[in-house]
């Protein structure tokens, strides 16, 4: 399970493909009752990172039941449901969650950083206020659970605190998880927090500060193979070419 994780943060992200499914080949033949769920947590991280997470819908259709309605599974449904452009089922799982308590489980990372994803995505202001609230304490912490990884918590507060219109706050929490991630040696989460600040300026019409955080992408991504960050970049360059 190290491996494939390992390989994602690293950006092998092909070779840690290949090791997931040699890895559930094996899980199977000696029914290991882990297997559903490592190969759906690790098919998620890897499927996002390749975007490639619309191919899960028949995951999604089977995880949206599964559970409390904050639960981990339903957090992965209600991504990939928006990544699919179901905006509207999204938002009505968000919808569901409001108020709810988060099961203090193994899957409760996965929880609160997707939900919390969603929610700035949708503009859930007061769900982002609580999910900002959740998680103040955790600073310097890592979404880490089951063999998936979700980056640095400071990156979810920074989102959620941009969402909020707290920028100031955002953007130390943003150099906060790039440090972090640097620290980690992940190009991958590197890259991602970048693009997340730099799309942040870019919506506060300040370009050259969004530049400078779209080249540490680029430099970040390198030659490895990151189809869903390549194209991030790719849409805020021309974003700003455009503006």
């Amino acid at each position: 399970m190290m491996d494939v994780m390992l390989g994602a943060i690293d950006g092998h992200v092909e070779h840690a493909r290949t090791v997931a499914r040699e890895m559930v080949s094996i899980m199977r033949a000696i029914d290991m009752p882990e297997t559903v769920n490592f190969h759906t947590t690790a098919g998620f991280m890897l499927r996002r990172e390749r975007r490639d997470l619309a191919a899960l819908g028949p995951v999604a259709d089977v995880a949206e039941t599964m559970g409390h309605v904050t639960s981990s599974p339903r957090a992965m449904s209600a991504f990939i449901r928006f990544a699919q452009g179901d905006v509207a089922a999204a938002a009505t799982a968000l919808e569901q969650i409001v108020g709810e308590e988060f099961s203090d489980d193994g899957g409760r990372a996965i929880g609160v950083a997707l939900w919390s994803e969603l929610a700035v995505r949708l503009g859930a202001s007061d769900l982002c206020r609580s999910l900002a609230e959740s998680i103040a304490h955790q600073s310097g912490v890592h979404f880490l659970t089951g063999g998936i990884y979700l980056g640095a918590v400071d990156r979810v507060r920074a989102l959620l605190h941009d969402g909020l219109g707290e920028h100031d706050l955002a953007d130390e929490l943003y150099a906060l998880a790039v440090e972090q991630h640097e620290s980690l040696r992940s190009p991958t989460w590197v890259a991602r927090t970048e693009l997340d600040w730099a799309e942040s300026l870019v919506r506060r019409n300040r370009a050259p500060d969004a530049t400078a955080h779209l080249d540490a992408a680029r430099n970040a991504i390198g030659s490895l193979d990151l189809p869903d960050s390549r194209h991030r970049l790719d849409e805020l360059t021309m974003q700003l070419a455009t503006s």
